[in-house]
């Protein structure tokens, strides 16, 4: 039996005011996903809920199902987990208004 191993990660840096999305992620290659979000700087009521999303094609997106809570303190880590996803992914929520948040987003994708 043959399995593939192959782990990518891509990391960067969000400042998160209102509405946000992450980059889209091209995934196709890969079978499941860990996104984690760590707080690298928070104002206001940012423990909100963020949603998984995915496409077909990186630019026509629709909710996964998957919600997670994002971090409210420096240095937290949330993280969501999904599997069968297609070929793109990204991460989208709305903060509250006056409410910011600086986030480094991992995508752990592993075949």
């Amino acid at each position: 039996m043959n399995h593939e191993a192959k782990t990518a990660i891509s990391t960067h840096v969000a400042d998160w005011r209102g509405a946000f999305a992450t980059p889209p992620q091209a995934v196709g290659w890969a079978r499941e996903a860990v996104v984690f979000v760590r707080a690298v700087a928070a104002h206001g009521p940012v423990a909100v809920l963020a949603k998984v999303q995915i496409s077909p094609d990186g630019q026509s997106w629709v909710d996964e199902g998957t919600t997670f809570t994002l971090p409210y303190s420096v240095d937290e880590v949330t993280f969501a987990r999904v599997r069968h996803f297609g070929g793109w992914l990204r991460i989208v929520g709305v903060l509250p208004p006056d409410a910011t948040l600086q986030a480094a987003v991992t995508f752990d994708l592993k075949a």
